[in-house]
């Protein structure tokens, strides 16, 4: 699951200025949704999490230029080292963490 959020953050001089600031919050799943079924089925060496999720960073790059600030998190039951461990032993998904920081580095966040 994804859930993607925004906050607005109008200044206290909103009446002098007119400024409105708009922060995105994105909180990613990955066991079942970004770890896909396409990326548990490829070989080890191929898991690639942009490749695997291209059609869907693509959009979320490309939204992200209408926010001022934009903001990754796990959003996942993974947030625990343990449990990061435990999932990534299941179907080499391999530890969300890692990918976290190249999603993170392709959107430019």
């Amino acid at each position: 699951m994804l859930y993607i959020n925004y906050f607005v953050i109008i200044s206290p001089d909103f009446h002098l200025y007119g400024l409105i600031i708009a922060i995105r919050v994105l909180s990613l799943d990955f066991d079942g949704c970004l770890f896909n079924q396409s990326y548990e089925e490829a070989a080890v060496p191929e898991k690639d999490i942009i490749k695997y999720n291209q059609k869907f960073l693509d959009e979320i790059k490309a939204e992200n230029a209408a926010f001022v600030k934009v903001c990754i998190f796990v959003g996942s039951i993974r947030q625990s080292y343990t449990v990061d461990r435990d999932n990534s032993l299941r179907s080499n998904r391999g530890s969300c963490y890692p990918a976290i920081v190249k999603i993170s580095k392709y959107l430019n966040i």
